[in-house]
């Protein structure tokens, strides 16, 4: 962070999500893993441990960040279904 700091950045957006259907293994991170019809969510030092420390960073370094929650396919289809073709 002090990289961004050093260049004038005020603003960082990161992913606050990351979830998977199986899990990755080590070495992979992941927020949350959906197996079923339940969901676990990954409190680790691969998982929540890991957007924790992309937190306090940017705090120490005086960063705001912006998290996005989720990506919606639907709007991306929407958004282009939506477009002119004349």
């Amino acid at each position: 962070m002090s990289h961004l700091k050093t260049s004038g950045h005020k603003i960082l957006r990161i992913w606050g999500f990351n979830d998977v259907k199986s899990n990755p293994g080590s070495g992979s991170v992941y927020f949350q893993l959906f197996s079923g019809s339940s969901a676990t969510i990954n409190t680790g030092a691969n998982g929540l441990q890991r957007l924790d420390a992309v937190v306090k960073a940017a705090e120490k370094h005086g960063i705001k960040l912006i998290s996005a929650c989720c990506i919606s396919t639907n709007y991306t289809q929407h958004a282009n279904n939506s477009q002119s073709t004349s």
